[in-house]
């Protein structure tokens, strides 16, 4: 026992930030180096900084990889990261919302995380500012000059600022208890995987556990200060098998939460053998013939379709300017090809008239779930509001940043990540149906339809229900077919799984939901916007780091979505069976 919380505190230490008291270098740090850069920064004949912001994230990284009941991985990590934004101009016309494609310009500085020292020294941390700062002014100022130069060749149209000022506001925070009970958590992933163990038909399966603690310091030239934890647990499962018929069969869930206390043992093991039940199931399933009719979206599905399909949609881009014409109109062509937006539908009905959405970063608990898109300050040191998205089935307002649009001339506090993006979104709906009524209005319309059945989907799956996210999950690696919860559900009330794929659900199929349970459920996923993840550059650009949102949905049925059989290629199965069919070959 001495010897485990020996390394326990070993673990504790290690993965400790900085202290408090210590935390002041940085920030002292980065206040005196923003003061000089505003003071001093300007290269003859080319505009000084207007603007500069400071952002460093100090964090410890814990992952516990196991799998069927034995550790594969263990990775300890602490890291300390700057970003740099240097705005040049003013804020009417500055070198943000532009691409130069057809130059070097973008060769340069990326605007992407620069590692510090982790050690609390004070002229090497001032250095790092330093060096990044003048090689993002050099970048921008590069930028402006640039965009002038376009703008003097294009007719005028609409004109917008580039970036809205933004009153100085101070948040300050103490950073989160790092104490982790790493054998614990040892524990939990080798139970979790062992409910593998027994299953020797499926081929490949593991648990991660991810820890990480974060701790945000932001000052910007407007005289914010800002001082934030952001900590983070996520726990991966996942599997691959093959079915009957050869064909490749794969499936992951994700659980998220703010600290690993909150990790209830029993709860993921129970789902853990569900999840196993269920992919074994879908190995036997049989693959639905083409279906294209009313589906009733139940529980974790409700909230993957609102996640992945909807709420990118209600997030206020702008187009940027390039110097190449084409790219523009490519780009808008792209984005309607994934999905399309609802800025252009403002006042217009987007939802059935029983139906309001609502994002609102300020509660933090639906009932007695927690919910993980809670924040304070968004990433540009703006307030944190509860804004009415759709309101009696109408689109009221969009989430925007500092960077306005045509649509949303200000900010609803909305940045996080790589751009606005939700926090916790709510739907409400009045005339909810009780969950027996809902399976039989999807009895009835599929009947009109002309089928003796109608589909449920529970969960979506590893491809998802959008085209962007198909395109992601590709460049992941992820090609396995098949992981949805798909049933076909009879007038006898009796449900046959089935292997299927869900074609990308149309925005507009929103306006047409049927129906609506009265039982709100929660989930959790991290918003990857479609928007800025195709840019993923730009002034003060952040790399690909992705907020966590909450959705609150109830089960909704659309009136039409269509399903197909798996269309995965049929490989052949491994030539010896698995030892771990045999029980005694397998203990030898």
């Amino acid at each position: 026992m001495k010897r485990l919380w020996c390394g326990l505190f070993l673990v504790v230490l290690w993965l400790a930030p900085a202290a408090v008291g210590q935390q002041d270098v940085v920030m002292k740090a980065m206040r005196d180096e923003l003061s000089r850069s505003m003071a001093q920064l300007r290269l003859a004949d080319l505009d000084k900084p207007y603007f500069i912001a400071y952002r460093v994230d100090d964090s410890s990284y814990l992952k516990i990889s196991a799998s069927l009941g034995q550790l594969t991985d263990q990775d300890l990590r602490r890291s300390r990261t700057l970003n740099v934004q240097v705005r040049v101009g003013d804020f009417v016309l500055d070198n943000s919302n532009f691409l130069a494609l057809g130059s070097n310009l973008s060769a340069g500085n990326c605007g992407c995380h620069t590692t510090l020292p982790l050690d609390d020294d004070y002229d090497q941390i001032r250095h790092e500012i330093w060096l990044e700062t003048d090689g993002e002014y050099k970048q921008a100022a590069a930028e402006l000059a640039a965009k002038r130069s376009l703008l003097r060749q294009r007719q005028r149209g609409l004109e917008l600022p580039d970036f809205l000022p933004q009153p100085s506001v101070n948040l300050a925070e103490s950073a989160v208890d790092p104490k982790t009970d790493l054998p614990g958590l040892e524990k939990l992933a080798r139970d979790m995987s062992s409910a593998f163990h027994g299953s020797p038909e499926i081929l490949s399966s593991g648990v991660d556990i991810y820890v990480i603690t974060n701790f945000v310091r932001f000052v910007t030239s407007e005289g914010a200060t800002l001082a934030y934890a952001e900590p983070m647990v996520m726990l991966d499962v996942r599997a691959y098998t093959q079915a009957k018929d050869g064909q490749p069969v794969g499936d992951a869930f994700r659980v998220y939460a703010r600290s690993w206390q909150e990790l209830r043992s029993a709860e993921l093991l129970a789902q853990t053998r569900e999840f196993v039940s269920g992919i074994k199931g879908l190995r036997t399933a049989k693959s639905i013939e083409s279906y294209n009719g009313p589906v009733l979206f139940e529980g974790e599905a409700a909230g993957e379709v609102l996640a992945q399909v909807f709420a990118p949609a209600i997030v206020a881009s702008r187009l940027p300017l390039s110097d190449q014409p084409q790219f523009e109109t490519q780009y808008q062509q792209v984005i309607n090809q994934f999905g399309g937006s609802l800025a252009d539908r403002l006042g217009g009905r987007v939802m059935p008239d029983t139906f309001s959405l609502t994002n609102n970063p300020q509660i933090d608990h639906f009932g007695a779930i927690p919910l993980l898109g809670t924040y304070k300050m968004d990433d540009e040191a703006v307030p944190s509001r509860e804004v009415t998205v759709v309101e009696n089935g109408r689109l009221k307002n969009l989430l925007a940043s500092r960077t306005p649009t045509s649509q949303a001339k200000a900010s609803t506090g909305s940045e996080r990540g790589m751009g606005a993006a939700p926090g916790n979104l709510v739907l409400t709906v009045q005339q909810a149906m009780k969950q027996e009524e809902l399976r039989k209005e999807l009895l009835r319309a599929a009947q009109q339809r002309g089928y003796d059945y109608g589909v449920i989907v529970r969960h979506a799956g590893m491809s998802g229900v959008s085209a962007f996210m198909r395109l992601v999950g590709s460049r992941m690696g992820q090609e396995a077919s098949g992981g949805v919860a798909v049933y076909e559900l009879y007038a006898d009330g009796h449900e046959e799984p089935v292997r299927a794929e869900i074609a990308p659900v149309p925005l507009s199929a929103f306006k047409d939901i049927l129906a609506a349970g009265d039982q709100p459920g929660v989930y959790h996923s991290m918003f990857i916007p479609f928007t800025a993840t195709l840019l993923a550059r730009g002034a003060g650009s952040r790399g690909p780091r992705f907020a966590v949102a909450s959705y609150v949905v109830p089960s909704l049925l659309f009136e039409e979505v269509s399903l197909k059989p798996p269309a995965g290629v049929a490989l052949k199965p491994p030539v010896v069976p698995s030892p771990m069919a045999n029980a005694k070959l397998a203990s030898k």
